[in-house]
């Protein structure tokens, strides 16, 4: 994976560098070599769409992507592409967007946690309701205790934003997979929730995942990886593959937020996961309004057909949880339960 373009990570932005930028356009070309300090125009060599400069802080790479996003309208930036190298200029990491680079630049904390898997995960307990009883925990990213604090959505945003999120993506997985090795024991159920879109070829980006799991000696009937809940998919059919490779190598899918924006009950029915997560937004206060319960009645009745079990996320009171057990679910999550925590402890 350490050749693979979208997982691809940048070296730590070090106080003195190199910096690399690649552009197509003549006219861009010409702004920045006009515009930049310590120019060093590659155009001798063959390659006149390259400039290459050096950097001797941070301050000063900042000070130059910002008079380079000055002087660049939103066209010309998307056809510029950079990259930097703190060993020399033989060895650059892969080009990335001016956007990108701009991001990564300017949040070298996020770059480090992730580039560097600086996170641990927390475990939220999920409850088999028929049985009253623990049948696994969801898997959530938090800050190592000794390390930068940050919000885990945000960080998340950054790295879409930075084009790095199918590397956070992939270092998720695998660290997930490490903590429920040394957590848990067999036959206890670990969601683990995983991007879409950072997966552009089923085959090629679960390969270190499943390296993993045969790595830490887990049954990967043990393993069920979640649709995360702010994932919009427009390819169903390349979902539709990503969980078929799932299943062919054993582990279990899940489709989070059922009732909630991408999540409808007709792509619970075109995908058939073997679990699906009912949304907060129909479980709060479903036992004392009609129209959740109509709704819910719905969707017990349409996976029941198809063999999905139903998880009811967000439980927060007694109410929720009885109500739920009688319309026909099957398992439950939510702070009246446990809160996720280190041990996950009910």
């Amino acid at each position: 994976m350490t050749n693979c373009l979208q997982c691809s990570k940048l070296p730590e932005l070090k106080e003195q560098g190199t910096f690399l930028f690649l552009t197509n356009n003549e006219e861009v070309r010409h702004k920045i070599t006009q515009s930049m300090n310590h120019i060093y125009n590659l155009q001798e060599s063959g390659k006149e769409n390259l400039i290459l400069f050096g950097y001797h802080s941070k301050e000063e790479i900042i000070d130059q992507l910002e008079r380079m996003a000055s002087i660049l309208n939103e066209e010309e930036k998307s056809q510029l592409y950079g990259s930097w190298t703190n060993e020399g200029t033989e060895r650059f990491p892969n080009m990335v967007s001016f956007r990108q680079l701009q991001k990564r630049v300017a949040a070298p904390n996020y770059l480090h946690i992730i580039n560097e898997q600086r996170f641990k995960h927390h475990l939220q307990p999920i409850m088999d309701i028929e049985n009253d009883k623990v049948m696994g925990f969801e898997f959530l990213i938090r800050p190592l205790s000794d390390e930068v604090r940050f919000n885990p959505g945000h960080l998340f945003e950054f790295s879409q934003e930075a084009g790095m999120q199918s590397h956070l993506d992939s270092q998720s997985r695998r660290s997930a997979i490490r903590t429920g090795a040394a957590k848990l024991k067999r036959g206890e159920k670990r969601f683990i929730n995983f991007l879409p879109s950072s997966i552009y070829d089923p085959a090629h980006c679960l390969k270190s995942t499943f390296e993993m799991v045969e790595e830490m000696g887990v049954d990967a009937n043990d393993l069920v990886f979640e649709v995360v809940e702010t994932e919009q998919i427009e390819d169903m059919n390349k979902l539709q593959n990503i969980f078929r490779t799932y299943r062919e190598y054993g582990v279990k899918t899940a489709l989070d937020d059922i009732g909630s924006g991408f999540a409808t009950i007709e792509n619970m029915e075109l995908l058939c996961p073997d679990y699906a997560k009912v949304d907060r937004s129909l479980i709060e206060g479903c036992f004392k309004n009609q129209m959740k319960q109509e709704k819910l009645a719905e969707i017990v009745e349409r996976a029941d057909k198809i063999g999905v079990s139903l998880l009811a996320e967000g439980i927060e009171e007694k109410a929720e949880l009885d109500y739920v057990k009688k319309a026909g679910f099957s398992y439950a999550q939510g702070y009246y339960i446990g809160k996720p925590s280190e041990t996950g402890a009910v």
